[in-house]
């Protein structure tokens, strides 16, 4: 029989762009228009997570960062070979003239978010930024520090604002310090195995890829890959993590679980319509 590990969520730490907002779909599509690509909101979403890929595996310093991005995000946009480099000067040019780039909201946001300060978790927005993340989450009613017309966060820490950025393990023991959690009790939430990922386990928090929520909880699913029990330790385990809505309770437990199981979490899921809150999506 595998091993079931019930451990505590008490506090979520959630990426912004490319999590909570992506790149204004009329903005892309303007600049790929340019270039001669027509392309679909699927397409778009396909091609961000590529680019991140890429941005992850890419070396070099930031600008060579950035253009690794670009060159993946119009490549799986469509561009082909003799336009890439058209279509990664119109997008950069565009992304550089907007002043709200990440402003389209990811699809059942806001519900997954506000399920997740609901279930009794302290949130916190983690994000490598310009210093203005804060006053554009609430512009668009995503999330605000304290009551308002979003989820209720209990901070934004801003990299260009605090003066550290992922993935430096100092962002991240400062949305410890500002939700008052240890480590071993946080999750972080983000798109980017460079930045999300490898900086929450150098602060000793576990990374996560995906979450969902459900009418009688929340589940905090998809490791990106084997995480540490334990800050320092050698031990690893891949799982899926529940947070149900009772104070903050959580079953971690294997990865692949049988769908015709019969616990009272299976049949929330097959009952409740699941708001996600995504970083990378799950395999096929």
């Amino acid at each position: 029989m595998e091993e079931l590990l019930v451990e505590r969520v008490e506090a979520v730490l959630v990426d912004a762009g490319g999590v909570l907002t992506v790149l204004n779909p009329r903005l892309v599509r303007s600049a790929l228009a340019r270039a001669g690509l027509d392309v679909n909101q699927e397409t778009l979403d396909r091609a961000h997570y590529a680019a991140i890929a890429n941005f992850d595996g890419s070396a070099g310093g930031k600008k060579d960062q950035r253009a690794a991005f670009y060159m993946a995000y119009v490549a799986t946009a469509g561009a082909s070979k003799e336009r890439v480099a058209e279509a990664v000067a119109e997008l950069d040019a565009a992304m550089r003239a907007a002043s709200k780039p990440w402003s389209k909201i990811r699809e059942g946001l806001i519900e997954g978010l506000r399920a997740i300060c609901d279930a009794g978790a302290k949130v916190a927005i983690v994000s490598n930024a310009t210093g203005k993340v804060e006053e554009e989450l609430q512009a668009l009613r995503v999330c605000q520090v304290g009551s308002g017309y979003g989820a209720a966060v209990v901070a934004v820490i801003d990299s260009a604002v605090v003066g550290v950025a992922k993935p430096d393990p100092r962002i991240f023991e400062l949305a410890l310090t500002a939700v008052g959690v240890p480590a071993e009790r946080a999750v972080h939430v983000g798109d980017s195995i460079r930045m999300d990922v490898d900086g929450a386990r150098a602060a000793g928090i576990r990374p996560l890829t995906s979450i969902r929520t459900d009418c009688a909880g929340l589940t905090i699913m998809s490791t990106p890959a084997r995480w540490p029990r334990s800050r320092g330790s050698s031990s690893c385990v891949d799982a899926d993590t529940e947070l149900c809505g009772r104070t903050g309770a959580t079953t971690t437990a294997p990865a692949r679980r049988p769908r015709s199981s019969s616990t009272q979490s299976g049949r929330w899921r097959s009952r409740c319509r699941r708001p996600r809150l995504d970083g990378v999506p799950a395999a096929p």
